[in-house]
């Protein structure tokens, strides 16, 4: 019965060839598309993570009150991880604590790498930061670009990624780190 009913949501899109019939995933023609119109709302996670970083847990609620749903939350030895989600858009956010320092990572399937970039740019302007020098040895994971400032209360690191490796998407992904002095 559940094959059927995927079969059935899926089928037309992938007669149209809008999905590929074997993963269930749009078809490489349609992700620009899908990834345009997803763009925005992966702005607006960005901007709630700048607008209440450094409070973790006042995100974490700023996500619930946007409509986002937990889809994990892990908690050990002073450490918190919420991983949240857009039902509609399936944008995802990873929120994480860890004495003193935290973290706020955005992605989402079919994120390209220049939206990874411009996402973080987003947050580089926000912060006030300026991009970190070439010899970033974060560079040999995946960064794209990485942005860095500081305040008297924080450092603050920013980084664009070509790929997702923390969040489960097929797409790139933004960093924003704090951590306090």
């Amino acid at each position: 019965m559940k094959l059927s009913l995927v079969w059935l949501l899926v089928g037309p899109l992938a007669l149209m060839g809008c999905v590929n019939e074997q993963t269930g995933r749009p078809s490489p023609s349609t992700d620009v598309a899908v990834a345009e119109q997803v763009f925005p709302i992966a702005f607006q996670a960005a901007d709630i993570c700048a607008d209440y970083a450094p409070d973790w847990n006042a995100v974490v609620s700023a996500f619930a009150s946007n409509g986002y749903r937990e889809i994990s939350d892990q908690r050990r030895r002073g450490e918190r991880v919420v991983i949240v989600e857009d039902p509609a858009s399936n944008v995802k956010v990873l929120v994480g604590l860890e004495r003193g320092e935290g973290a706020c990572i955005v992605g989402f399937d079919g994120m390209t790498p220049q939206q990874s970039v411009q996402l973080a740019q987003r947050w580089a302007n926000r912060f006030g930061a300026s991009v970190f020098g070439e010899g970033d040895p974060s560079r040999k994971r995946g960064v794209l670009q990485t942005w860095r400032t500081g305040t008297d209360a924080h450092i603050v690191r920013i980084s664009a990624y070509s790929s997702s490796n923390v969040l489960d998407t097929q797409g790139s992904e933004v960093r924003l780190w704090l951590t306090s002095r």
